[in-house]
């Protein structure tokens, strides 16, 4: 980030730019948690295990369930 937009549209220089990693709260909990995926950690796990119950799919098992083919 470069600079500050005011409520009338001007944009400031910051005093401190900074850079974006575009690293969200999913993939540092992955990396805190040790897992390789996002959807490994304890913020998808239990969306994926009702999909699962719903769904009769267990995720994981088989590369062709796991993803979406449209």
């Amino acid at each position: 980030m470069q600079f500050n937009r005011d409520s009338e549209g001007r944009l400031q220089p910051l005093a401190k730019p900074s850079i974006d990693t575009g690293m969200g709260l999913e993939r540092i909990s992955a990396i805190l948690q040790g897992v390789t995926s996002n959807y490994e950690t304890d913020l998808f796990k239990p969306i994926f295990k009702e999909i699962e119950m719903v769904s009769q799919i267990s995720y994981g098992q088989d590369p062709r369930t796991d993803t979406s083919s449209e």
